[in-house]
């Protein structure tokens, strides 16, 4: 048996708490780290001066990581 992990984004604490929404595709446990990598380079790379992560996630939307997500599955 192989572990995989699900990727879930957009959750926040606070007032507005709101869950996080999992993406599809399951990621392996030895690529769980890469994985994360390419997604926080996505965010790196693409977010506005000062935006934070949830914030950059409700931005671009939970299908833009989707397709992120699958690519780098893909490859």
């Amino acid at each position: 048996m192989v572990d995989a992990f699900d990727i879930a984004v957009g959750g926040i604490l606070g007032p507005v708490a709101q869950f996080n929404q999992a993406l599809k595709g399951r990621v392996k446990g030895d690529q769980v780290g890469p994985v994360l990598e390419q997604l926080i380079l996505y965010y790196k790379d693409n977010r506005g001066p000062e935006e934070t992560f949830h914030q950059f996630v409700g931005r671009i939307g939970i299908p833009a990581f989707q397709e992120k997500l699958t690519a780098i599955l893909a490859s």
